[in-house]
């Protein structure tokens, strides 16, 4: 949209008095007005609502929604409930990861159940048995790039370990021994060792990418000088190391990684994302 607006009017929008830490004051004052309303066709779901969402506090619990009105052509917002003189009013932001609520609201919400981090696997294509593979996903209902919801409640996705289990494979006989079934038994101690060594791998990789330790953002919460900017910030990043550390935890419980250096190089690449 932005190339073709400076397309079609190359000289209605002078850059010169426009710069980029101008225009992002513009869209962040524009951003924060935007709400999501609810019941509406995907091209009429946002509305500009300049005294609504700065002076409305917002929750992932609460089931209170922005609506539009067409009788009184006004955005309204719709309650769950009585309230009393004094109660806080709050608006549901929508089934949002704590990644786009900081992004979209500017608040972090330590209780959201609609909270996530993704972890991908792709299976490789040069895979001799990648065809038997990806047939027995297929009647899995999965696929071979899959993505898993990893969440504070369930770190460890319980499709997780079977679909690890079935990409590290490399004979008939070992595919014909996999179960598609939560808390399913282990094939063998080798196979175990490479599943658990490689997502351990992948999730420490995933935590020594933040600035950070997770002691740190306690600090920094703990710390009346940190700015609000800086403890909301360290919510984020405390909460997605939490569950990094958790499904790492999980793994730990079910199939440890006993000699990381020492684990064998796996016959199959499989790539983590």
């Amino acid at each position: 949209m932005a190339g073709s607006l400076f397309n079609n009017y190359p000289f209605d929008i002078p850059t010169e008095a426009f710069p980029f830490v101008r225009f992002k004051q513009a869209f962040a004052a524009v951003q924060a007005s935007i709400v999501h309303l609810q019941g509406v066709p995907p091209a009429r779901r946002f509305a500009l609502v300049p005294m609504g969402p700065p002076l409305l506090p917002y929750s992932s619990t609460c089931k209170a929604v922005f609506k539009y009105n067409p009788a009184a052509k006004a955005v309204e917002l719709v309650v769950d409930r009585d309230y009393q003189t004094g109660d806080p009013v709050y608006a549901w932001c929508g089934p949002q990861p704590n990644s786009r609520l900081l992004i979209n609201y500017g608040i972090v919400d330590e209780s959201n159940p609609y909270d996530k981090l993704q972890l991908t696997v792709t299976l490789p294509a040069d895979d001799p048995l990648y065809k038997v593979k990806r047939g027995i996903l297929q009647d899995e209902n999965l696929s071979t790039m899959q993505t898993f919801d990893l969440t504070r409640p369930q770190p460890l996705p319980p499709m997780l370990l079977p679909y690890l289990r079935l990409a590290y494979v490399t004979t008939h006989e070992q595919i014909n021994q996999i179960e598609f079934k939560e808390g399913c038994a282990a094939l063998d101690s080798q196979l175990e060792q490479t599943v658990a060594c490689q997502l351990a791998s992948h999730l420490n990789k995933k935590l020594g990418g933040y600035k950070h330790p997770l002691w740190r953002d306690l600090e920094t919460l703990e710390n009346p000088n940190s700015s609000p900017r800086q403890k909301v910030a360290a919510r984020l990043t405390l909460i997605e190391k939490s569950i990094y550390q958790g499904c790492l935890d999980a793994v730990s419980s079910c199939a440890p990684c006993l000699d990381a250096d020492g684990a064998p190089k796996p016959a199959v690449t499989v790539k983590f994302t």
